[in-house]
């Protein structure tokens, strides 16, 4: 593996955006980021036909029409403003189905290094709860999503120690990928959070290492694989190694609370290139301290799940 190779593209940094309190904390993020990526600040905010509540009780007319133009403009008007209030550039207006739909195209459209979002504002203070337009995106993007928790922006954020769940799948060492990029870029150090899961069965086998359970064996090769990686990171990167036993979600979660920022693999099947929530990362995007990030799952060189572990996030 590189030490760090260069995954985050040139383009834009997305921030979706609907003036409340979870703009703030997604534009917060997205300045944090934009300190080590190349690309400007997009604030987007897509304008749905389920908020024209005013209009779509009624035909369709030249009055409809007009309401559904004012009603845009007040929109646009109102995060505009939120987002010129925080230093973000000019706000973009898309009109879509659905705001996920809508986020999904920008990023696609102007080829976006990443796309950012608020909590639902239903998270509790410093907690990431996903939301409808999260879940969405979280279920086929074409690059990473990030969400940030519950009041971010009033925090003195910084990016100076980057977290990545690993388990030795290849869904996990693209999660590597991009974290040692980004902290590459951003100079932040690099936390490798190695967890193996207890293994519901219990078995033990004699060999040369004695007698031994499964989990045991799984956490030793764990640990040595863990080890090499952060050996071959280390050469750029100030990497620290963690490997534990236990509930991977759980785990992760408790040690959020220590990261600026936690990343995460896509689950270990479906479309190539393309963000996916699995059970781990659902669980952690749910109930992280810090902000999550999930990566697409890689190529030609994802396709197969290490057999002796357990598949990606």
């Amino acid at each position: 593996m590189d030490a760090a190779p260069r995954l985050f593209g040139d383009g834009p940094l997305i921030v979706g955006v609907d003036g409340s309190g979870r703009s703030r904390d997604a534009i917060g993020l997205g300045q944090q980021l934009a300190l080590a990526l190349p690309g400007e600040l997009m604030a987007v905010y897509v304008h749905t036909l389920d908020e024209l509540d005013t209009v779509t009780s009624v035909h369709y007319s030249d009055e409809a029409e007009r309401l559904a133009a004012q009603q845009t403009a007040a929109k646009r008007a109102k995060v505009a403003a939120l987002a010129a209030e925080m230093g973000a550039a000019d706000v973009q207006l898309r009109q879509a189905t659905s705001a996920a739909a809508g986020l999904h195209d920008q990023a696609i459209g102007s080829d976006a290094a990443l796309v950012l979002l608020g909590s639902s504002s239903r998270a509790g203070l410093g907690r990431v709860l996903l939301g409808g337009t999260a879940e969405r995106l979280l279920s086929g993007s074409p690059v990473p999503v990030a969400v940030a928790p519950n009041d971010y922006a009033s925090r003195e954020a910084r990016l100076a120690v980057i977290g990545v769940g690993f388990d030795g799948s290849p869904e996990a060492r693209q999660a590597v990928r991009w974290a040692a990029d980004l902290t590459d870029r951003s100079g932040a150090s690099l936390r490798l959070l190695a967890v193996v899961a207890p293994m519901a069965f219990g078995g033990t086998a004699a060999g040369a290492w004695g007698t031994q359970t499964v989990s045991q064996v799984l956490a030793r090769e764990l640990q040595s694989e863990t080890e090499r990686l952060a050996e071959a990171l280390s050469a750029d990167l100030a990497v620290d190694p963690h490997v534990f036993r236990g509930s991977p979600p759980k785990l992760l979660v408790e040690h959020s609370q220590e990261l600026d920022l936690l990343v995460l693999g896509s689950r270990g099947y479906g479309p190539i290139k393309s963000v996916l929530l699995g059970g781990v990362s659902s669980y952690v995007l749910r109930n992280a301290h810090c902000p999550v990030m999930v990566v697409p799952r890689g190529g030609s060189d994802n396709q197969a799940v290490t057999p002796s572990m357990p598949a990606g996030c």
